[in-house]
């Protein structure tokens, strides 16, 4: 099993969601999502982990998980028409 380094911006992509999701893991929950893993389209594996690392304020690990499916290419997390992005 491999450990992957995902990284946030909350500057550029903020959760709204962010406070429901908190409270959902602090009490043991999971919580299902989809994340970028920038330009990677190969080798991440099912089972895999993930830690989520926020950058520029409040740094530091804020989440782990595990890769639940195979890479796939989507719209861009930013929004703009034609872009896409690998999560």
């Amino acid at each position: 099993m491999a450990t992957f380094l995902l990284t946030w911006n909350p500057d550029k992509w903020f959760e709204s969601e962010e406070d429901e999701m908190i409270k959902v893991t602090a009490s043991g929950e999971s919580w299902p999502g989809t994340w970028s893993v920038g330009v990677r389209k190969q080798g991440i594996s099912l089972g895999d982990r993930a830690l989520l690392l926020r950058q520029h304020r409040d740094r530091g690990i804020v989440a782990s998980g595990e890769f639940t499916s195979e890479i796939r290419e989507g719209p861009h997390w930013n929004g703009q028409p034609g872009q896409k992005a690998m999560y």
